[in-house]
């Protein structure tokens, strides 16, 4: 039997059935397991309703928090990132329009009609 990293806490997306080719692997809805027996996984949704199923068919997914988002570490990078943002606006120009020359119709199309 594989052991599986999933534990008590954790979120994780339950697998649903598959309708047409259109249809997601997972449900759209987080589940957070309440209780583990063995490789059965109870999972509950935020409506409070519980699914049990194997551990390997549940996918565990990470949450960020927002302060593990952005670290200090970032902070040095976005001042990279913001330096290679503004070389690439100097060297960026308008858009140039191409245009055709156009001639007078007065000039070509009644050049033989006397007035």
């Amino acid at each position: 039997m594989k052991d599986h990293d999933v534990e008590i806490g954790d979120v994780v997306l339950v697998p649903q059935s598959k309708i047409n080719k259109f249809t997601t692997p997972y449900r759209n809805m987080k589940h957070k397991v309440i209780k583990i027996n063995g490789s059965m996984v109870t999972a509950q949704n935020e409506f409070g309703q519980n699914i049990t199923r194997d551990a390997s068919k549940m996918k565990k997914i990470k949450e960020y928090s927002r302060g593990e988002l952005y670290s200090e570490d970032d902070e040095e990078s976005e001042g990279v990132c913001q330096s290679r943002i503004d070389q690439v606006e100097e060297k960026c120009q308008p858009l140039r329009r191409s245009s055709r020359v156009r001639k007078a119709t007065t000039d070509t199309k009644y050049r033989d009609y006397i007035t």
